[in-house]
């Protein structure tokens, strides 16, 4: 009986102890398992949030898109007033509005920069690159720019000084190149100019006579050919000598009645200058003023300007400040445009006014430009007159800044009927805020 139940003693711990492996074992897959799946969260969590990072940079907008957040609001109102379920849904779903207005702000500027998608994708083809090969096209241009006025440019003694530079850098770039073609110079100078080639030629000639005493040998010949009576000898030599020295010879004095043409003619040309410069004054003077005066014109024609005019509330001379402020800005960014240059100066220095009205004309009224110039201004002073605004209708009021009293339970609220003024913002009289665009044209003024 004993060692039945000693042998029924050791089964039982026996069998607790396999139970008690097994219940370990099971304690450690589960502790392994939750392990893992902690570990696999945390590597989706990181995941997620790296794809949400890079959603957010993808989404992120460029700064130059600020200046469109007016226009994508006012398209947002536009299609609220057509479609009023829209705005419901808009003020349901405030993400949706948000990506609605951020994409009407990246079609507004990139339908601004390229009216069509054809233009678009022309550019693109013509710059694969982008804004590099623009760069780089823009240096070839200046460069280009540079070897014309090197060449163009006279100096004060009638020189050409920048044709030392040409010269220069014709060698540097390729030396080889730059040898054939002043061997070739001389073939198609004689061709196209041979009075001046002669000129020039007979000089280098003399020069080379000189430097290797060419003057002096046939001198000390000719002597010896004295002494050894070669008669014929001396005569040939006597000759070549004379040839010799026609290199050397002078330009024979002009006579007094040359002198008095040259004086007579001096005389012209420095009277010709003197009105060539009265009339270059007085074509500069003309020209700031017609264009001036055409410039101010284009830019008060703009359907943004002219809203701005109509509003009593600005004073003339911020009107007028602004109209300049855009001008100048239209001036500075033309000013830097080669195409725009190219075309102005050679009617500019042939003195045509109309041609130089013309060319200004078609170059301030492009549309893209001009908005892009109007913009910009008003970007930075819309905030302030509205802020001027507010000011001065409190001070018009003899408003003071109220605090309003915490509600007290039970108690109704009376809400101002008209327009009102709340911590400075304006609101009408269904508590709906006035709009920037509202307080400019006075409205809140008139409706109260």
């Amino acid at each position: 009986m004993d060692e039945e139940t000693l042998e029924l003693g050791t089964e039982v711990e026996e069998t607790e102890v396999e139970e008690t492996e097994v219940q370990e074992t099971e304690v450690e897959e589960t502790e392994v398992q939750e392990t893992e799946t902690e570990e696999r969260q945390e590597t989706e969590e990181g995941k997620e949030k790296e794809e949400s990072e890079k959603v957010e940079e993808t989404e992120r907008e460029e700064p130059e898109l600020k200046e469109f957040h007016g226009m994508a609001s006012a398209r947002i109102r536009g299609l609220i007033k057509a479609h009023p379920d829209l705005g419901q849904v808009f003020k349901k779903y405030p993400a949706l509005q948000a990506t609605v207005e951020k994409v009407f702000r990246r079609e507004s500027a990139l339908s601004e920069a390229f009216p069509t998608i054809s233009e678009a994708r022309a550019m693109r083809e013509q710059f694969p690159n982008g804004q590099a090969d623009v760069q780089e096209l823009l240096n070839d241009a200046k460069e280009v720019e540079e070897l014309d006025t090197n060449f163009d440019s006279p100096g004060e003694d009638g020189t050409y000084p920048g044709h030392r530079e040409i010269i220069k850098n014709f060698f540097d770039r390729d030396k080889k190149a730059a040898v054939a073609l002043m061997k070739t110079l001389p073939k198609e100078w004689v061709q196209l100019d041979r009075e001046s080639y002669n000129e020039v030629m007979g000089q280098v000639v003399a020069a080379t006579f000189a430097s290797r005493n060419i003057p002096d040998v046939l001198a000390d010949m000719i002597d010896m050919a004295k002494e050894v009576e070669a008669p014929e000898l001396e005569k040939s030599l006597t000759k070549l000598l004379q040839w010799v020295n026609g290199y050397f010879a002078e330009k024979p004095k002009p006579t007094e009645e040359e002198l008095r043409l040259q004086r007579d003619r001096a005389a012209f040309d420095r009277d010709r200058q003197k009105t060539s410069k009265e009339d270059q004054v007085r074509f500069n003077r003309e020209f700031q003023t017609t264009n001036l005066r055409l410039q101010r014109d284009i830019i008060k024609n703009h359907v943004a300007i002219q809203r701005l005019m109509n509003v009593k509330s600005i004073s003339e001379d911020k009107k007028t400040d602004i109209i300049e402020k855009i001008r100048s800005e239209m001036e500075k960014f033309l000013g830097k445009s080669p195409s725009f240059m190219r075309k102005l100066r050679p009617a500019f220095d042939k003195k045509n006014l109309q041609e130089t009205t013309s060319i200004q004309k078609a170059a301030w009224t492009q549309p893209w430009l001009l908005n892009k110039m109007v913009r910009t201004v008003l970007y930075k002073e819309v905030p302030q007159l509205v802020s001027s605004n507010r000011e001065a209708a409190a001070r018009r009021a003899g408003a003071t800044r109220t605090v309003i009293p915490a509600k007290k339970p039970g108690v109704k609220t009376q809400t101002p009927k008209g327009p009102h003024q709340v911590g400075g913002r304006w609101y009408k009289g269904d508590g709906t805020p006035f709009t920037t665009q509202e307080i400019l044209a006075g409205k809140h003024e008139k409706a109260s």
